[in-house]
């Protein structure tokens, strides 16, 4: 299973999805998980345009991540994230060390 988490650094669960430009991949598998990549995305939202739901650049996010059973990300809106597990995907919102997130799952 593979889970797509929003940060800055890769070690730390930091970023709101909204503002994710970054997206670290890992395969959750028995005992560590593995780093598959770290993938570079468009940000979801921006200033100008105040956080309305924008359906293309969500698809645009989507494709980066499609992949992933799990999302991990500090906070995501409501509508993106409704969509998101639409296509089933399944949200966690998680603030801190990358460790504590996998011995979660």
């Amino acid at each position: 299973m593979k889970i797509a988490i929003t940060s800055s650094d890769g070690k730390n669960v930091d970023k709101h999805f909204g503002r994710a430009t970054q997206f670290y991949i890992y395969e959750l598998v028995a005992p560590v998980p593995k780093f598959i990549e770290k993938r570079n995305s468009i940000g979801y939202c921006s200033e100008e345009d105040n956080h309305n739901y924008n359906p293309n650049k969500l698809d645009l996010v989507y494709q980066k991540i499609k992949d992933c059973e799990i999302l991990c990300t500090v906070k995501i809106g409501n509508v993106p994230a409704a969509q998101l597990q639409e296509k089933g995907i399944n949200i966690i919102e998680f603030e801190g060390k990358l460790e504590k997130v996998f011995s979660s799952v």
